[in-house]
């Protein structure tokens, strides 16, 4: 088992630190798509659109496609709105960790590394 260190940020870490939270941010957009689609007034609108789209075009195949292209489009606008949050925090308070987190009186913004790669010294061994 890689051992694991927990030590505060030094700003060679900046880049690293931006890119560990863009990627771990984007990891989450499938389930905000499914936590959308678990509310009450989303299923009411794809139920609605269903049935309107059914009694209007007596197929089925209508309805189901239509829903189907509803579903594409809105994973993709969550996407874009999800992405568009990531880079509001990019350019927010990770553009100055230091200031945003670490200025404050008893503030910290800890850094944790794996396999021994960092020096020993100052540095709090966890797991």
């Amino acid at each position: 088992m890689a051992e694991y260190w927990i030590r505060p940020y030094r700003e060679e870490d900046y880049d690293a630190a931006r890119e560990v939270f863009a990627t771990a941010m984007s990891e989450y957009t499938p389930a905000l798509c499914l936590h959308v689609l678990r509310q009450p007034w989303a299923l009411l609108v794809l139920g609605c659109a269903f049935c309107l789209l059914l009694a209007s075009a007596r197929s089925l195949l209508l309805p189901v496609l239509a829903l189907t292209l509803l579903l594409a489009l809105g994973r993709q606008v969550l996407g874009c709105a999800w992405r568009t949050y990531i880079e509001r925090c990019l350019g927010d308070d990770l553009r100055d960790i230091r200031a945003a987190y670490m200025d404050a009186p008893g503030a910290r913004f800890w850094v944790a590394e794996a396999c021994g790669q960092c020096p020993m010294e100052t540095l709090i061994p966890f797991g």
